[in-house]
């Protein structure tokens, strides 16, 4: 009886370590998954990079980050007006790049500078409130008479109704600059100032009788009023150079 009772006692030890070899050899199984699975990214290291592309700093601003509305949809009276005052920005940049170019000196060259100063933070000004339109749906670039002109364009690719006037500013500065370059010295001075002085004479007459009455946002008319102010001041400092 006592011999039963040892070999009774016997199998239940062997049969208890037996169920201990099982759950061992069950939990590295699982292990090995899940260590299987973060070598692939599926689990955890997934996860992390996520996070890390979130965080990355050589992505853009915003990425990731899902898109608003942007400010920049105007009523076609004030997309017009940026517009313009984009196309005369430019046209002043570049006039103040050429009388650069051609070595005007003291009061003259300070007023390129001038000019050139001013019109860069105005023109970028512009640009950031128009948004994305200013490239996506502003300009079209078309050649004019060796020259290119500016031609605003709907979201279906036809002509805007902004488009034939802004083409004709673009045509006339671009005219104008190329006739500057053929004078030199003395002659170019002379003409430079008298055109500076016609040009934002033009630009003030049209900001006051058109673009301002006509601007339905806030934001752009506000723009149209700092473009004024220093587009007034430019035209009396022409006067005074002539």
């Amino acid at each position: 009886m006592k011999r039963a009772n040892l070999l009774l006692v016997g199998a239940v030890v062997l049969a208890l370590a037996a169920c201990n070899d099982n759950n061992s050899t069950t939990t590295d199984s699982g292990s090995g998954k899940a260590e299987a699975r973060n070598s692939t990214g599926a689990t955890e290291d997934h996860a992390r990079g996520m996070a890390t592309t979130l965080g990355d700093p050589d992505s853009p601003p915003g990425a990731g980050l899902p898109e608003t509305e942007g400010t920049s949809t105007f009523v076609e009276a004030d997309r017009k007006a940026l517009l313009a005052v984009m196309e005369v920005d430019q046209h002043e940049i570049a006039a103040a790049d050429a009388a650069l170019a051609k070595n005007v000196q003291g009061e003259v060259r300070a007023y390129a500078e001038t000019l050139r100063e001013d019109h860069t933070r105005n023109l970028e000004a512009t640009r950031a409130l128009l948004g994305p339109s200013a490239d996506a749906t502003g300009e079209a670039m078309t050649t004019v008479g060796g020259g290119t002109a500016a031609t605003t364009e709907s979201a279906t690719g036809t002509p805007g109704s902004g488009a034939q006037h802004l083409t004709e500013m673009k045509r006339k500065h671009d005219a104008e600059r190329e006739h500057l370059q053929t004078l030199s010295g003395a002659a170019f001075q002379k003409a430079w100032i008298e055109s500076m002085e016609k040009g934002h004479a033009e630009a003030l007459a049209k900001l006051d009788d058109e673009l301002i009455p006509n601007a339905q946002d806030d934001r752009v008319r506000s723009h149209l009023q700092t473009t004024r102010t220093a587009i007034a001041a430019h035209l009396e400092t022409a006067r005074g150079l002539q």
